[in-house]
């Protein structure tokens, strides 16, 4: 009796140090947010014709992302978009259009304030194009040029478009996405994740074009 309950007290102490330990390497193996289905959407939003050519619309999809996870995500944008939203500085100017200076001698700058993205902006977001076996089917927009992350917060959404004919029946949108404060793997893509949209689940009378 007294050996089985030795047994007994050095099995329930091995277990207990297997739990520590696995609780120990926790932290270590997790990021702070995991890649759950449905953390990252992609959905339909709006379509605008742009065009009638040869009885065929030339339409943007406006689709949206949402971040429905814990934590903050960056994703894509070309640098040129960035360079066009976010106000750089500039060498100060007094009344008379003169160079102000510092006390040092050196040339005041100024700098305008940065635009913050909101829920439900309009952005150029980096994607790419699929088959219906997910086979690569066109490099989408911007895509090789320098590219630049944005931050969309949680429970947030962002609008970003993508043209026809580009974007067609059986086509795949693919957005490649992190989590802010990832732990990223060494020479690993900077954004590893990814959401997926099917041009096939944009409801038919949207993209009709109107009479």
């Amino acid at each position: 009796m007294i050996q089985l309950k030795f047994a007994f007290r050095s099995l329930l102490i091995c277990a207990c140090l297997s739990v520590a330990a696995m609780a120990q390497d926790l932290p270590e193996n997790k990021t702070p947010c995991d890649d759950q289905p449905n953390d990252v959407q992609l959905s339909f939003d709006q379509v605008e014709t742009l065009a009638i050519v040869n009885g065929k619309p030339t339409n943007t999809y406006w689709l949206k992302i949402r971040n429905n996870s814990r934590c903050g995500i960056e994703i894509g944008v070309p640098a040129e978009f960035i360079d066009r939203t976010f106000v750089r500085p500039r060498i100060a100017r007094d009344k008379n259009g003169q160079l102000i200076k510092n006390a040092n001698g050196g040339l005041q700058i100024d700098f305008y304030p940065n635009v913050e993205f909101k829920d439900g902006d309009k952005v150029q977001a980096i994607y790419h194009l699929t088959n219906s076996r997910l086979k690569s089917v066109g490099a989408g927009n911007y895509e090789g040029c320098v590219v630049r992350s944005i931050t969309l917060p949680s429970g947030q959404a962002f609008l970003f478009p993508v043209n026809s004919p580009v974007f067609k029946k059986n086509h795949n949108v693919e957005v490649m996405f992190g989590y802010v404060g990832e732990k990223r793997a060494p020479y690993g893509p900077y954004l590893r994740h990814k959401a997926t949209f099917a041009f096939n689940d944009i409801p038919q009378e949207a993209i009709k074009p109107k009479k």
